[in-house]
């Protein structure tokens, strides 16, 4: 966790996650809804006020483990650029140099100043921190770190994960016994191909394949060759290959309970979780972590570009929740500080 956050008034936020469709660059959009507003009058900076975002700003860095610093105040006027983006007005702010961009929505000095509220702390939530019963375990049932992931077969930074992080995490941390591995189906809605791979391993579970078919969805997908992406005929393949009945699996996947089985899965991720793009991971201490642990939870997540927050269960158990194709140095870090 030594990468800065990138402060959202600056920079693009790059989301490593899928999540329902946003507004954004490069998708739909209508150049004949372009408006400009240029003004080239000056104005005279209020001290006082200036002062006060300077000093919620130098706040926000320190949370980066960055020191206060004296900016350079100048005065500009920037030419906002508003299109049309599936419906949505979405604002460009150009320099009066014409050399930088600014796109989205201006971040107010009241959003940064509850940022750094909120990081100072952890967030108490009204649930245990738990596997659900419906979820899919692998590993050391007694392990003293859980992992959960809320993944979606057709999601591409889930494949990221699979394919790069994957099998280092489960031989580095699973497979020694340190974490109990769990996999809760988190399929969005705008993945077609995600539900009907969701119920395909749970199909191959009825008959004891969960992992073989979970792990060979994820792998035998390319990101690049259109002809190896998720497909009907890629789920036959793969459960021919890891040798199902294909009977009793063709008869499963007609089963309606068991896509309402998923669905009401995904449903407790969202109410008890907040859980609303994928990958997204809970990670957890089974054991109590002390005040001195908790805090060094957050103060590594305020200094990270990770997504997430630290959490406290209604049980006790802190936790931390974070969104993106992870690493396996932040589960590294993750894992130590809950260890330490």
């Amino acid at each position: 966790m030594k990468q800065y956050l990138v402060l959202g008034l600056l920079a693009v936020l790059l989301f490593a996650g899928c999540t329902t469709p946003s507004t954004g660059p490069g998708a739909n959009v209508s150049n004949s809804a372009m408006h400009m507003n240029q003004t080239t009058s000056s104005f005279q900076v209020d001290q006082a006020k200036i002062g006060h975002v300077i000093s919620v700003i130098d706040k926000f860095l320190s949370l980066q483990g960055l020191p206060p610093q004296q900016p350079k105040i100048e005065t500009t006027q920037l030419i906002k650029l508003t299109y049309t983006v599936q419906g949505q007005q979405v604002a460009f702010y150009v320099t009066p140099d014409y050399q930088n961009v600014v796109v989205g929505k201006p971040t107010s000095v009241a959003q940064i100043e509850q940022f750094v509220e909120q990081s100072s702390k952890p967030t108490n939530l009204s649930v245990p921190l738990a596997i659900d019963s419906a979820a899919h375990i692998r590993g050391n049932k007694s392990a003293p770190i859980v992992v959960i992931e809320f993944g979606d077969y057709q999601c591409p930074y889930c494949v990221l994960f699979a394919q790069q992080t994957y099998e280092a995490f489960l031989k580095k941390y699973v497979d020694t016994g340190k974490v109990e591995f769990a996999f809760w189906d988190f399929p969005l809605p705008f993945h077609q191909m995600a539900m009907p791979a969701s119920i395909a391993a749970e199909c191959a579970a009825k008959q004891g394949k969960y992992w073989e078919m979970h792990d060979a969805l994820y792998l035998n997908q390319s990101l690049q060759d259109k002809s190896k992406q998720l497909s009907e005929q890629l789920i036959q393949n793969i459960a021919k290959n890891i040798g199902l009945n294909m009977t009793a699996f063709d008869a499963c996947r007609n089963d309606t309970s068991v896509r309402s089985g998923i669905s009401a899965l995904e449903s407790r991720a969202q109410q008890n979780y907040q859980v609303g793009g994928t990958p997204t991971f809970l990670i957890y201490s089974t054991k109590k972590l002390s005040d001195a642990q908790i805090q060094k939870l957050v103060k590594d997540f305020q200094a990270s570009a990770v997504r997430g927050k630290v959490v406290i269960g209604s049980d006790g158990k802190a936790g931390v929740i974070v969104s993106g194709a992870l690493p396996i140095n932040v589960f590294d870090q993750i894992v130590a500080d809950m260890s330490g």
